[in-house]
């Protein structure tokens, strides 16, 4: 236990972990914070802006669309009630183009692949019913069915959590304070000349190891929870909708096809395990890395290599079950994906699960192989 105390304490309290954490942390939330500083000069009440679009909530109305030309700001010399109305109609047409689009009502997307009626008459021409083809056209068809068409919700500040948290933006942020905190953790040891003073220790060896690993879980855990829960409050509170955790999540712009019947609380909930799990997984994968590496410069440096580089690569869906892709969450769950397995549809997100906690134990296995590889050279 004192060898873990005392690993909590170098990693959570050094300067290199500070300064990224605190750095990213102040990016994030002062994002956050500009936007909704300029929502409430749109708007300027947002108190009345939620009371009046609060009868329009639920399925869209065609006859209530309007000219949404204006853009998402209006002219900052209109009158406030003149802004909040533009900004309703703004959202509002949006809301239509989406049932729109899940109706396959939008001429251009007339094949678009995960409409109802693109679906039905898929299965409809499919001759044989066991096949791999009909087997996943027909589960995606009955999920998307069973949550209806996206609708018109007060959503802004969902929107914005989910822009930022469930995307490629926001957790990249948060995973280069990962990187840059975890990476150097095994090989500094080596440039401080402590690895063999270590291993002549009582707990030199496998507790010293297990401690490292242990105290980079707990950092990750954290910092994720920290990262996810200010980030979240920060752009619900200026909206004033921290209560609207009702709201359907393929009311969220990206997610009008998700073929699950989540609210976006139930969403972000989601999104967060997926995110924790794939950091957790990169983290075994840094650990392996800087047992492996004697130098925290290179270790540095390849962690930012095996997280980003894979996004230069063209995407496939071996590429995406590695975990700096499925930690921005939003491919797991904004559409239908999934994987043939024995003739099978699995959906990606079980998969992904699966994969994320194989690389995580391979991760661990070889952080104690490489570094007492690594010794015995």
């Amino acid at each position: 236990m004192r060898l873990i105390i005392w690993e909590v304490r170098k990693l959570f309290f050094s300067k290199r972990t500070i300064i990224a954490t605190l750095a990213i942390l102040i990016i994030g939330l002062t994002s956050g914070i500009l936007d909704g500083y300029h929502f409430h000069k749109q708007v300027e009440d947002v108190v009345v802006y939620n009371e009046m679009v609060k009868p329009y909530e639920g399925r869209t109305d065609k006859n209530l669309e309007e000219d949404s030309t204006s853009g998402y700001y209006a002219d900052s010399k209109l009158k406030p009630e003149e802004r909040r109305s533009l900004t309703f109609k703004n959202e509002y047409a949006r809301s239509i183009y989406l049932a729109d689009l899940y109706n396959n009502k939008i001429e251009k997307n007339q094949d678009y692949k995960s409409t109802v009626s693109y679906l039905s008459n898929l299965c409809s021409t499919l001759e044989k019913k066991d096949t791999y083809l009909y087997k996943d056209s027909s589960k995606n068809l009955e999920m998307i069915s069973s949550i209806g068409e996206p609708g018109y919700y007060n959503n802004m500040g969902w929107q914005l959590v989910y822009i930022f948290l469930t995307s490629r933006k926001g957790i990249s942020l948060m995973l280069m304070a990962i990187i840059i905190a975890i990476t150097p953790i095994f090989s500094e040891e080596n440039e401080n000349n402590m690895e063999r003073i270590i291993l002549c220790t009582k707990m030199g060896r496998g507790k010293f190891v297990s401690a490292k690993i242990a105290t980079s879980f707990m950092f990750v855990i954290l910092w994720t929870t920290i990262y996810y829960a200010c980030n979240t409050l920060v752009r619900l509170i200026p909206y004033k909708n921290l209560s609207f955790t009702n709201i359907p999540l393929n009311s969220i712009r990206g997610y009008g096809f998700t073929p699950f019947k989540f609210t976006v609380l139930q969403g972000l909930g989601f999104s967060y395990i997926t995110t924790l799990l794939s950091a957790v997984a990169l983290v075994a994968v840094f650990c392996a890395i800087s047992a492996w590496q004697k130098n925290s410069i290179v270790s540095l440096a390849l962690g930012i290599g095996i997280s980003f580089g894979v996004l230069l690569i063209s995407s496939n869906k071996i590429i995406a079950l590695w975990p700096s892709i499925t930690i921005t969450s939003r491919d797991l769950f904004s559409n239908y994906s999934s994987y043939n397995i024995f003739n099978n549809p699995v959906l990606y997100p079980i998969v992904a699960v699966v994969v994320l906690m194989i690389i995580l134990i391979i991760g661990v296995l070889f952080t104690y192989k490489n570094f007492y590889g690594k010794i015995k050279a």
